[in-house]
């Protein structure tokens, strides 16, 4: 079945289990992966750089093309810890990544996130977490993590 625009984005079981993903940049057949548990461990200081800008955003900032954009701002502003990250996940040098035209390099860099946004999510979740129990919360936070596009989003039904 194919998606329409009123359809919200669902990964599949199937993205879930395999989150690798499959694409053509610059002329070349691509496999970005998701970090392997060796990577992040050997890339901890950058996946904690990108990790705490993402998780300082709020909520709100995540929301729709505003969101993507902000996203896009933290990777950018981050280049020297995504740079070597990107690298790894699909087996390219740095300098063929900085070789890339601005389209190819945005479709490179959100493919990336793509394959790897949970990591980052389930920090942010987990951060959250922390700071409310701090606060004396024990509460989940109050809204998803996840950019939404309101657009797309259904409406919430009020309580009858």
């Amino acid at each position: 079945m194919e998606k329409t625009a009123k359809q919200p984005d669902v990964e599949s079981d199937l993205d879930i289990l395999n989150p690798d993903k499959h694409l053509t940049i610059a002329g070349e057949k691509i496999v970005m992966r998701e970090l392997r548990f060796g990577q992040l461990m050997e890339f901890g200081v950058e996946l904690k750089a990108v990790s705490d800008d993402f998780s300082a955003l709020a909520d709100q900032e995540l929301e729709g093309d505003a969101g993507i954009d902000r996203l896009l701002d933290i990777l950018f502003e981050n280049k020297w810890a995504v740079m070597p990250l990107v690298s790894a996940c699909c087996d390219k040098p740095v300098e063929w990544i900085d070789g890339l035209t601005q389209q190819e390099g945005q479709d490179l860099l959100i493919i990336w996130w793509l394959a790897n946004n949970s990591f980052f999510v389930n920090r942010r979740v987990r951060k959250q977490l922390a700071q409310r129990r701090q606060g004396g919360e024990s509460s989940l936070p109050p809204s998803s993590p996840e950019v939404i596009d309101s657009a797309t989003s259904s409406a919430t039904p009020s309580a009858s």
